[in-house]
């Protein structure tokens, strides 16, 4: 009997048993809060749809909050002097020239994500230094894959987004 009383008060300490002895649930299930940083977000697209787009999968993503929107790089370039965001999100629909000279602008500091409509400016996004490249018509699955593996899993190794 004595072994017998161990194994219940262990099967105690280990399990929380509720009125019906069948449901039992473990108390090692309770699962720790990780406390993820955010990557604060900026983005820049001349087409307002498409920033509504991806500030809705910026704020449906658990490590990154919008800091900053915009469809002018004028308007962009102060933010990202100063250094207020970590990543920016660069739509080069209508003029690549343009985006090519506001990201020399801004430096090589800022990892920039280029979002497009076409396939096509993939390369030239590539020559501008780019962190990744997006299409417009890209789900939020694919939204989530690209920025997790890209951003967020870099700032945990250390190396910054």
């Amino acid at each position: 009997w004595a072994s017998r009383f161990l194994f219940i008060c262990l099967m105690y300490l280990i399990f929380n048993f509720d009125a019906k002895p069948h449901r039992i649930k473990p108390w090692l299930y309770i699962q720790p809060r990780i406390r993820m940083k955010k990557i604060k977000c900026g983005i820049l697209h001349p087409d307002e749809e498409t920033g509504k787009r991806f500030s809705n999968f910026i704020e449906q993503t658990p490590f990154l909050k919008l800091t900053a929107q915009s469809t002018s790089p004028s308007e962009m370039l102060p933010v990202c002097q100063q250094k207020e965001i970590e990543l920016l999100f660069c739509g080069i629909d209508k003029d690549i020239e343009k985006v090519a000279s506001f990201c020399a602008s801004i430096g090589s500091y800022l990892p920039i994500v280029f979002i497009s409509s076409d396939k096509s400016q993939a390369f030239d996004c590539f020559r501008l230094n780019a962190l990744d490249f997006l299409l417009t018509t890209d789900s939020y699955s694919t939204f989530l894959a690209n920025v997790f593996w890209n951003c967020w899993a870099r700032t945990r190794t250390g190396r910054g987004c």
